[in-house]
């Protein structure tokens, strides 16, 4: 029963985030929250966890399942090949103008076989790359006390997209590729002297 509730609640949080066009990292944060309490159930006392974030913070403007790959691969790759299993601890806060995120794990490291994150990573710095260019980024680093962290920083302030401009005809188009000029050479006229009637050829009179 327990595990259905927490299914309802995260399907809830993710359709929501879907539909809308203001999701922020406050939603983002409520979902894994949802979805740890799940893997809690799987996992039982080998896993603890605490989210660390401003109601400031977490009113900020976030793009939705940006957070969850990185924390299904500290699960995946970092508590559950431990025995004892271990903790998952995410933090957000405001560094200079940037966005810092960093989940942290007490698994088994970078040391561990098959831990490069495959297509989920991959994903993550391709929409990093599409949604804010140089300026968005993740990277990984091994914990001195074992584990690993992955931090993830972007703009604390969305640009806002340039204004597109409207469509010109494909006349203006060709124009402004080709410009052409068109010279219209003047009219020659030419006027005729009326012919007139000779002895020998008299102008006919009479009715038709």
């Amino acid at each position: 029963k327990k595990l259905l509730e927490r299914l309802n609640n995260w399907l809830r949080i993710a359709l929501a985030r879907a539909r809308s066009h203001k999701a922020t990292l406050g939603d983002e944060l409520d979902m894994l929250e949802n979805y740890l309490e799940i893997m809690k159930i799987r996992f039982g006392d080998r896993l603890s966890w605490h989210i660390e974030a401003s109601e400031a913070i977490r009113g900020k403007t976030f793009p939705p399942m940006l957070l969850q790959p990185l924390v299904e691969n500290a699960l995946r790759h970092g508590i559950e090949p431990k025995l004892g299993g271990g903790e998952i601890a995410i933090r957000a806060a405001i560094d200079a103008s940037d966005l810092r995120i960093e989940i942290r794990d007490s698994g088994v490291g970078l040391s561990a076989p098959q831990n490069a994150g495959g297509a989920g990573l991959a994903n993550i710095h391709a929409r990093l790359a599409a949604l804010f260019g140089p300026s968005g980024t993740l990277s990984l680093q091994g914990n001195d006390d074992g584990g690993m962290t992955a931090t993830l920083r972007l703009p604390a302030t969305r640009p806002r997209p340039a204004k597109k401009k409207g469509r010109r005809s494909r006349e203006e188009a060709a124009r402004a590729t080709y410009p052409i000029t068109i010279r219209t050479a003047p009219r020659r006229i030419v006027l005729r002297r009326p012919r007139m009637p000779s002895p020998r050829n008299p102008p006919r009179m009479g009715m038709k």
